[in-house]
């Protein structure tokens, strides 16, 4: 969880404000405008693949239960760290269809472990515009990696308000929403972890990145077990 969270936090500290500007993620030129943003949405698409393609790997009852609870275990670590773009990753894995239907692997967690689960589901749900999460990052203090994906929302809602507003007025309440949320932004940008690194760790996680199956395949393989 530590490694993770120092990789995250240094994806999250590359990235310029400017990447964020005029929705530059998914236009024509996002890979000139917005790379570092790009590799760190990228980064929780292969993280969520991998972790969830570890527990299907698992063809042994016994064996996909530990993996499973590990995972778990690892959601309820990042919290702690208030590393939330990686419990993101964990809720998304837990989440899966092909995760999901493994009645049985459920059926072996512990009743603690699932509590730890409910508690996960129950910070990132998108009830009341994820009204939870939204809360737990105003009052936590840094060091702190926010969840890219309800930035991402939400800088897309306010592009599509007006720039400008009764003829030719500038439209003050956009650029102020904006501008809140850039700060917020940069806010955790500023305040590096205490965390000692381990080289090892982290190159072992970025090689298991490269390996992992696609979402059909993931399914396939849960209608196996």
């Amino acid at each position: 969880a530590r490694q993770m969270t120092l990789i995250e936090s240094e994806n999250l500290m590359r990235i310029n404000l400017r990447e964020y500007d005029h929705k530059s993620w998914c236009c024509v030129r996002k890979d000139f405008l917005a790379p570092n943003l790009l590799e760190v949405i990228d980064r929780f698409n292969r993280m969520s693949y991998w972790m969830a393609s570890e527990i299907l790997k698992q063809h042994d009852l016994v064996a996909r239960s530990k993996v499973l609870s590990r995972i778990i275990k690892l959601g309820k670590c990042l919290k702690e760290l208030n590393n939330m773009q990686g419990v993101m990753i964990v809720n998304t894995v837990l989440s899966m269809s092909p995760i999901h239907r493994l009645t049985h692997t459920w059926k072996s967690i512990s009743h603690k472990k699932l509590l730890i689960y409910r508690d996960i589901e129950c910070l990132l749900s998108s009830a009341q515009n994820f009204k939870n999460y939204r809360d737990f990052v105003r009052n936590a203090s840094p060091p702190l990696i926010p969840f890219q994906g309800i930035y991402l929302t939400d800088l897309t809602f306010m592009e599509e308000l007006p720039d400008l507003v009764e003829g030719k007025m500038i439209n003050f309440h956009k650029m102020r929403m904006v501008g809140d949320l850039l700060h917020e932004i940069y806010k955790f940008q500023t305040v590096k972890y205490s965390l000692s690194k381990s080289q090892p760790i982290q190159e072992y996680l970025y090689l298991k990145c490269n390996h992992i199956l696609d979402e059909s395949q993931l399914y396939m393989l849960s209608k196996t077990i």
